[in-house]
């Protein structure tokens, strides 16, 4: 209801007329947008046993995206055009020296305007080389920091042929449901 004291109630000016813009319609969309490129990566460099050359390119990558505040605002942000970001990306892979496989992915996540799931699609490929090798990651969640001896000591007696990530939660435990 309108409220002439208070303009947050009333309608908007006729200047204030904005457009949506829908750059995702969903994160459950964009896992399954993140899921393809990475299955897509992944069944390439099986085809072309390139596996382990995939994977340090996509470890490099990733390294070079935590690092870098720029790589991720323009990988995710819509306000960077189709253009601009070929050519960053082109530009990266180069400097990176990313091969081909690897290059092209991101040439045509770019073209399609879909660079914003680049870090899922990272990891997603990851997670599917640990299940082609058979690995598993064991996720160790404590109450406060542990420190490298007691992660040391916990990847020493670990009964797994994989990856231990270690989590803090302060405060309180997690429970996965159903258990």
């Amino acid at each position: 209801m309108p409220d002439a004291d208070n303009p947050l109630r009333g309608p908007p000016p006729a200047a204030a007329h904005c457009e949506r813009l829908v750059v995702a319609e969903s994160s459950v969309s964009n896992a399954g947008v993140a899921e393809r490129y990475a299955t897509a990566l992944f069944d390439l460099a099986l085809q072309r046993n390139a596996i382990e050359s995939v994977e340090t390119d996509v470890n490099a990558l990733a390294s070079a995206i935590d690092d870098s505040d720029d790589l991720k605002t323009m990988l995710e942000s819509p306000l960077f055009s189709r253009e601009a970001q070929g050519k960053a990306i082109a530009a990266l892979g180069q400097a990176m020296g990313l091969g081909v496989l690897t290059a092209n992915t991101l040439a045509v996540m770019a073209a399609k305007r879909r660079l914003f799931v680049t870090r899922d699609m990272l990891t997603l490929f990851r997670r599917s080389v640990a299940e082609y090798r058979g690995e598993i990651t064991a996720e160790v969640v404590a109450a406060r920091p542990l420190s490298d001896q007691q992660q040391g000591a916990l990847a020493d007696d670990a009964v797994i042929d994989g990856d231990i990530e270690f989590d803090v939660t302060p405060g309180g435990r997690l429970q996965p449901l159903g258990q």
